[in-house]
């Protein structure tokens, strides 16, 4: 992972990072346990990125975007193009 994807990571990117991660999951029909076997990390490291509580090292974000079949840049979109867009919800 370049400094440019380094630099670009914030609260809310870490979130979304996150969500697209278990996204992915649920559309390939996989658990957290295949992709901690298929990128070579611990169960625990890879719960902690779908709970948004850590980020993949540089040396991850490879292995990670591989295992999904997705680019980094689109790993750290707010949302994949596939995702719906959630109801906005109506006030009263």
């Amino acid at each position: 992972m370049s400094e440019r994807f380094a630099s670009y990571l914030a609260t809310s990117e870490e979130k979304a990072v996150g969500r697209n991660i278990l996204y992915l999951l649920t559309e390939r029909r996989e658990t957290l346990e295949h992709l901690a076997k298929g990128v070579g990390v611990p169960y625990n490291t890879a719960y902690s990125w779908v709970a948004s509580q850590l980020l993949p090292t540089t040396d991850e974000w490879p292995k990670l975007c591989d295992y999904l079949g997705i680019t980094e840049d689109k790993l750290l979109n707010r949302r994949l193009p596939l995702q719906k867009k959630r109801p906005k919800a109506r006030l009263r």
